[in-house]
């Protein structure tokens, strides 16, 4: 028992000695997915069929709840990109508190990119499609 908490209180030191991982925060603004220039139509929120319920098995069975998921789209412009992302989230959890033409933080890391809500938690996203901007014409 010794051991194992001299081991726990060294691990925390080393945690805290090492720096933190510096994130490249950005600012952008969000768009309306249904009426943007960058991408076609989307909808704001994207209801597939009901998935597993929550007991296992298929959600055609009777169950006593089933779970929805939903796919929440967001186009968020960094300036010179333009990203379409996606959150998956059961339709019962709460939507990120985020409204359209809101400047959040963000920053990218491989096909995700997590952007800071208005409660100042993360939220994290799969980035679905990029837009980078040519020319004046579509940043005005």
């Amino acid at each position: 028992m010794k051991k194992l908490s001299v081991f726990l209180v060294l691990t925390a030191i080393c945690q805290a000695a090492s720096p933190a991982k510096e994130r490249p925060w950005q600012e952008g603004m969000l768009l309306n997915p249904e009426n943007n220039a960058f991408f076609r139509s989307t909808e704001k929120t994207t209801k597939p069929s009901p998935s597993t319920s929550l007991f296992g098995g298929n959600a055609s069975q009777e169950t006593p709840q089933t779970a929805v998921s939903v796919k929440d789209n967001y186009v968020l412009n960094a300036g010179d990109v333009a990203y379409l992302v996606e959150r998956p989230r059961l339709s019962t959890a709460r939507p990120a508190n985020v409204f359209i033409t809101m400047q959040v933080k963000f920053f990218v890391e491989k096909d995700k990119l997590y952007m800071v809500d208005r409660d100042g938690k993360e939220v994290v996203t799969k980035i679905v499609k990029q837009s980078r901007k040519e020319g004046p014409a579509l940043g005005q």
